[in-house]
């Protein structure tokens, strides 16, 4: 039987919306509004994800006047390499951008 925490870290990035949140956060730190404007969603929908991905540990925040600037935690970064190298590796025929 699998152990509750992994079914939990799965569903907490299994979502494209938090996918496309942690791409974008691997190249820069980002405050709310740049995220709202790259993927040209809802404010109130990004917050949420954002909120969902701090509460997890794959995101941390600061506060810079009045905006909230988000990053990938080390571990995070860490994560997503390893998972590039893996998609990379076995998924090639999956990607459907042109980025690879």
């Amino acid at each position: 039987m699998i152990c509750n925490t992994y079914k939990e870290f799965f569903k907490a990035i299994c979502n494209e919306s938090r996918i496309e949140i942690l791409f974008l956060l691997k190249k820069n730190a980002l405050t709310v509004g740049d995220v709202v404007k790259t993927l040209k969603k809802e404010q109130s929908a990004v917050s949420h994800n954002l909120r969902k991905l701090k509460k997890k540990g794959f995101v941390k925040s600061t506060v810079k006047g009045k905006e909230r600037i988000y990053s990938l935690e080390k571990e995070t970064k860490e994560l997503l390499e390893i998972i590039d190298k893996h998609v990379g590796k076995n998924f090639h025929e999956d990607c459907k951008c042109k980025a690879r």
